[in-house]
Parts: structure tokens; sequence; C-alpha cells
């Protein structure tokens, strides 16, 4: 996920030539997939289907799966001995906390 942001930011700046606008934009982007997301996944939560306890252990599962997918290798790279060189924080409230 993090090379589509990447990858995002020139061309937006190519367009709109203007480097904190390039910025804004990818970020705002980037909140609005996470709030889609969110949405859709309280949705999921609400089906019939999903009442049943152990379902709505596995479509919880899978939420959270999709949710950290972007940031797994992140965590493992930087979060595993020996390459835990950054000693980062996991107890956010989310991966996509601002530090």
């Amino acid at each position: 996920a993090s090379n589509q942001v990447d990858t995002l930011i020139p061309l937006l700046l190519a367009r709109y030539s203007d480097p904190q606008i390039a910025v804004d934009i990818a970020i705002s982007m980037h909140k609005n997939a996470l709030d889609n997301f969110e949405t859709a996944a309280s949705l999921l939560l609400t089906l019939p289907a999903v009442e049943e306890l152990r379902v709505r252990e596995d479509v919880i599962a899978f939420i959270d799966a999709c949710r950290y997918a972007c940031t797994s290798n992140f965590r493992w790279r930087y979060g595993f001995a020996p390459f835990n060189a950054f000693h980062l924080d996991y107890n956010l409230r989310s991966p996509f906390q601002v530090l």
C-alpha cells in the first residue's frame, strides 16, 4: 500500500505543481479510503449471516487481516529482532496513527 501512496504524490505534483497540495490530496484520499473501509467493515458485521458466533469471529479476523495487511511487512521488518532498530511502539490505537 505504501508504494501506491509514494507513487501518487509525484503524479499529483505533476498535476498541481505544488508539493504541499499533492501531499494534502494524497492524505485526503488515504483518509477517505480508510473511512470507506471502516464503514464497509461495520456494515459487514450487521449482516444476518454474521450473527452466528463462529462466523462472526471469522469475519472479524478477516477484517483485521485486511485492516493490517498494509502494515504487516513494516511491522515484521522493524518489529522483529534483529531488525528492531527503530524500537517501534505497537500499542497505538491504529496502525495509521500519525506519530
